[in-house]
């Protein structure tokens, strides 16, 4: 059986789509584990967005903008990861696609957190944010990593999700 490229992106879309769900509840857990007043990382994300946009949406806009930017974030680094898995061996078990997910997730959060974002003057660079917005992005990043990794392998086994190669005959 071989596998499109496009498959695997649309796989790796979807998977991180489904992986954001368990992402955000999991960054909504640890700020009231925290006790935390401030927003989880990608609300504090947009507001820093709105900042450099000078923007003031309502808090009902911001959470829309939230929402969909995190969709869309999580649908995008889904795709990169299909790419990334695209070029893998086709025979690997599910801990390897699993940890690949999350070794992927981490990546990604480290270039975006670490990189991209301070240097659009949307955030501030890692050392200047303070332990509660770093414990939050870390475990949300596990479990959309985890999440992630275990869905796309999901994604390219069950014809269901209409993201399966078709057999030839």
């Amino acid at each position: 059986m071989t596998d499109s490229f496009a498959s695997s992106l649309r796989a790796g879309a979807v998977a991180g789509v489904v992986a954001g769900l368990p992402m955000s509840v999991t960054e909504v857990a640890v700020r009231a584990l925290l006790d935390s007043p401030q927003r989880v990382p990608c609300s504090r994300t947009v507001a820093g967005l709105e900042e450099r946009l000078h923007l003031s949406l309502s808090e009902p806009a911001h959470l829309l903008a939230t929402t969909i930017g995190h969709v869309a974030y999580s649908a995008l680094g889904g795709a990169v990861f299909g790419a990334v898995m695209h070029a893998a061996p086709t025979r690997r078990s599910a801990v390897v696609d699993v940890v690949a997910g999350t070794a992927f997730s981490f990546a990604l959060q480290a270039v975006t957190y670490g990189a991209v974002l301070p240097t659009a003057s949307i955030l501030p660079p890692p050392p200047r944010m303070n332990r509660d917005f770093h414990v939050m992005n870390i475990v949300a990043h596990a479990a959309w990593g985890l999440a992630m990794g275990a869905a796309f392998r999901a994604s390219k086994r069950n014809p269901l999700w209409g993201l399966s190669p078709r057999r030839s005959a």
